[in-house]
């Protein structure tokens, strides 16, 4: 099927997107959720405003520890003195005299400095927990951006899909209006679908300028893209018994444990509350002018208390139990606030997982709404089916985008059950899979111009219950190969160039570059990349293939590859294994050895998983019942003719696609060539791109009907764009 250099020298991988979503043109240069969180961390306003208290409770800590202890004391005097010396007689002189020395507080004074330095300890503590709580906080708003941001950008691609056919519409109403065909009320009111979905995409691309904003605001960079993808958070963010256990480690609950300790400390350093005491040593010199000088050396015990002492006693003892109360009432209450914020927090969870599940019916009601409006309106136009097929369109619009509302909704919800926990829910994991994107990829492309414009013809002629062909209304879709999956990796922007129909790309790289891939660098671009394909609706899946892998001797080659890999962000794996690619002796086991090959991959393997292989094996009546028991999902059949009604011979008379009509049977896809090295019997290479283009969409109409087909896959891209026009 695909074409291989060595298996050491390259092994193929594929990456395959389903196209619908709009992205954002500076997604290379997109912020990873781990990269805002760590610059709110330290440049939040209300973060730097915590450093800035945690730094000042710290000075006053040291100020505290610095002023206990002894004090150094010290003064100078110069005086006139008049003493008797006698019955009779008296003397008068001047003296000057200075003193100094250290004086130690005792009783009450030391306990006062303990005391201080026991405020200022439990201030710098208490600063740390606010900090904390502070950098929790400036975390949680980041991630409430982050998610505003990633499902405004659904909004946005999910209303553009809408708007693309806006200008047709408009004509195709306004000939219709002219023909006689509708009223000008009617038309207006059809018009007006627009201008509501035109606010609300206004509305929500000045909702993703402010998450923007407020990001750069928490972060103090200039954020300009995000990597915008769904966070994973650990069973235990949810359970409630280990949240409840988390009460005593929660931010405001430490606070006022901590204010209980601190109130425990200080009633030590209150017992001795007013009795003032110290111990001093002075040394001293003096001098009579006129006379000699003299020194003197004092130890000195001073001691007071007040007179009303029972008085401060009793006190000082109600203050000391009060201040106790009160810290284990604020704890009591703390502890109880907690759980009560808990409670509501788990309630508002399982409310809003209750509330996404109605909007996905909805949506599913919407989706055959539409497709029933389509069916009506291309076989049997009765004059209204233009106008019903533009009304259910503008009703899936809406009805997508309450499913993504509720999706936010689920989302903020559980952000803000993770927020209760201190421990195990502070790093969330960005899964690039986003199951909500998967899901509404359908509806990008319901919502198509394709689906919203009439037929020309239709325009403005008369409505005629006639039942019209059914060219053109099968839902083909194209894959194509891609040998330079680097090139396609490093410039997304080719993507553009795909032909209309194209759903699918399959990327491949060489051993070299799949170790780059595994390398932070090569990590960070990959996930860039299906970021980038996921806002633009596209899957990506991983497509390993060597024939050897089914032999037991080569199996385990494979899933020590996978287990290496099994964290990149793909979507799903398929398998290209081919019988003709083994040695001959090994042929005829190969049925049985590919069904054990992909049973062992499955056990390994985090995604979902597929294989390739060609059709002559779908005659084998229960090869398709044991690739889908071994764990497989699609399969992917290689008829390499070039004539489309062959095609269709060939795959309707395989007997396991009976085995698909279970709504959870095999998916499966027609693999086509366009190869250059190929005969024009095999290829559609020497016939040119348009024509190739519509043997595709002509295979694709007829096998449309068939249970569980998926579409047409091309080998390859690099050879379709060198082919004429």
């Amino acid at each position: 099927m695909l074409k291989r250099k060595d298996f050491w020298a390259r092994t193929p991988f594929v990456v395959a997107f389903w196209l619908g979503l709009q992205a954002s043109t500076a997604w290379a240069n997109a912020v990873p959720l781990s990269d805002l969180e760590t610059w709110a961390q330290s440049a939040a306003p209300a973060v730097r405003v915590a450093l800035a208290e945690k730094d000042l409770a710290a000075h006053r800590a040291e100020a505290a520890k610095a002023s206990q202890g002894g004090r150094l004391f010290g003064g100078a005097s110069l005086g006139n003195a008049r003493e008797a010396v006698t019955d009779t007689t008296s003397r008068s002189y001047q003296r000057a005299q200075m003193q100094l020395g250290v004086r130690w507080p005792l009783l009450g004074s030391r306990e006062a400095q303990l005391r201080n330095v026991s405020e200022a300890e439990q201030a710098t503590t208490a600063r740390q927990v606010r900090l904390q709580q502070t950098q929790n906080e400036a975390v949680q708003a980041v991630r409430r951006a982050y998610v505003r941001h990633l499902r405004s950008g659904q909004r946005i691609a999910l209303v553009e899909a809408f708007m693309a056919g806006r200008s047709t519409t408009q004509g195709l109403l306004q000939r219709r209006t002219q023909a006689g065909w509708m009223l000008e009320a009617e038309r207006l009111g059809l018009m007006a679908t627009f201008d509501a979905a035109e606010a609300t995409l206004r509305a929500q691309r000045a909702a993703q300028e402010a998450t923007l904003r407020e990001l750069s605001r928490l972060t103090g960079r200039m954020v300009q893209a995000v990597q915008a993808a769904p966070l994973t958070w650990p069973d235990v963010c949810h359970h409630p018994e280990t949240l409840r256990a988390q009460a005593d480690e929660h931010p405001t609950v430490l606070l006022a444990r901590l204010e209980l300790e601190a109130a425990d400390q200080i009633a030590g350093h209150l017992r001795k509350e007013g009795i003032a005491a110290g111990v001093s040593v002075a040394q001293g010199i003096s001098k009579d002018l006129g006379g000699p000088p003299g020194h003197n050396t004092t130890v000195g015990i001073d001691i007071s208390i007040p007179l009303d002492w029972r008085g401060q006693r009793d006190a000082t003892l109600g203050q000391i139990q009060s201040e106790r109360h009160r810290a284990e009432s604020l704890l009591e209450l703390r502890r109880g606030e907690f759980l009560e914020g808990l409670e509501q927090a788990l309630g508002q969870w399982h409310l809003s997982q209750a509330e996404a599940a109605a909007p996905m019916k909805q949506l599913s009601a919407a989706t055959e709404t539409l497709r029933v409006a389509m069916l009506r309106h291309e076989r049997l136009d009765d004059g209204d089916g233009y106008a019903r097929l533009l009304t259910a369109r503008y009703a899936l619009m809406q009805v997508a985008l309450q499913v993504v509302d509720a999706q936010e909704r689920r989302e903020v919800a559980e952000l803000a059950l993770a927020a209760w926990s201190s421990s195990g829910c502070s790093h969330p994991g960005v899964n690039p899979q986003d199951k909500l994107t998967a899901a509404l990829a359908p509806t990008l492309l319901a919502l198509s111009p394709q689906v919203a414009n009439a037929p020309p013809d239709t325009a403005t002629t008369a409505p005629q219950r006639t039942l019209r062909s059914t060219e053109g209304t099968s839902d083909s879709s194209l894959g194509w190969y891609v040998w330079d999956g680097q090139a396609m990796l490093q410039r997304p922007e080719q993507l553009r160039t795909l032909p209309p129909e194209s759903r699918r790309v399959l990327l491949s790289f060489t051993a070299k570059q799949l170790t780059g891939l595994e390398q932070p660098a090569g990590r960070r671009q990959l996930s860039q990349f299906i970021t980038h394909a996921q806002h633009r609706g596209l899957t990506v899946e991983l497509l390993l293939g060597e024939p050897l892998w089914v032999l037991p001797s080569h199996r385990q080659n494979l899933l020590d590859q996978l287990a290496r890999i099994r964290d990149l962000p793909f979507h799903a794996l398929q398998l290209d294994l081919e019988r003709s690619q083994l040695p001959e002796a090994d042929q005829p086991q190969w049925g049985d050895l590919v069904v054990e090959t992909l049973r062992a991959t499955h056990a390994v393997a985090p995604w979902p998983l597929g294989l390739t292989t060609h059709y002559r094996e779908l005659e084998s009546p229960d090869f398709a019942q044991k690739v889908h028991a071994a764990g497989a999902t699609e399969l992917t059949a290689m008829v390499y003719v070039s004539n489309p009604a062959r095609v269709v011979e060939i795959v309707k008379g395989l007997l396991p696609l009976q085995s698909l009509q279970s709504p959870d049977g095999l998916r499966w896809s027609i693999a086509q060539s366009v190869e250059r090295t190929l005969s024009p019997q095999e290829s559609s290479y020497p016939a040119g791109k348009a024509t190739a283009l519509q043997r595709w969409k002509e295979l694709a109409q007829a096998l449309s009907p068939e249970p569980g087909f998926g579409g047409i896959v091309v080998q390859s891209w690099e050879e379709f764009k060198e082919a004429r026009p």
